[in-house]
């Protein structure tokens, strides 16, 4: 007869060191940045209350979009970072193409577990099927996707080819490439 799996002694907790080589710094104001996107604050959420989304949950799911963007062809000799989108001018233009590559894995977690949940409840003549929105997520995710991919291969193209020239994968400056109007203003956000 085998043996009572509740008596069976458990392992001693392993005395595991965390490796600061393999983590990635991810700045609060990306997350900061991301759960406004999705606007995931208190005060929006309507069928639950707090946050949907932990700081934690965010920074992983840019982290992912990072790792997307490095593993993607055609391959750049730097691995970008979070925190290159922050402090590095000269990578600062990707901040919003991380941003919805980071919208979409959020995304697509929430329709994972909505999709998971899709039950109708029936009462008399009433019927409720909260988490049906789900389909509709996925349509703007797919799009979001798409939209990103573009993007991604023409951004990686453009820094691939910049870096032909000699200039180490730095843009144009915006007078090279704009020759604006002006009655143009330029907005400062913080």
């Amino acid at each position: 007869m085998p043996e009572d799996p509740s008596k069976i002694p458990l392992a001693p907790k392993a005395n595991v060191e965390v490796s600061h080589a393999r983590s990635v710094l991810v700045p609060g104001g990306l997350v900061r940045q991301l759960r406004s996107m999705l606007a995931d604050y208190p005060q929006t959420n309507e069928v639950f209350s707090g946050e949907e989304n932990s700081d934690e949950k965010l920074a992983r799911y840019i982290v992912l979009a990072f790792d997307d963007w490095n593993s993607m062809p055609p391959l750049l000799r730097l691995r970008l970072s979070p925190i290159d989108v922050v402090a590095s001018e000269k990578y600062m233009m990707l901040r919003s193409l991380m941003l919805d590559k980071s919208m979409v894995r959020i995304l697509r977690s929430t329709i994972a577990k909505l999709a998971r949940n899709d039950v109708p409840y029936q009462a008399g003549n009433v019927t409720m099927q909260r988490n049906a929105v789900w389909r509709g997520l996925m349509e703007i995710a797919n799009q979001m996707d798409a939209d990103y991919e573009r993007r991604a291969q023409a951004a990686k193209v453009g820094i691939n080819v910049s870096r032909g020239y000699g200039d180490g994968g730095y843009r144009a400056s915006l007078t090279e490439y704009y020759d604006g109007i002006e009655a143009d203003a330029i907005m400062v956000v913080i």
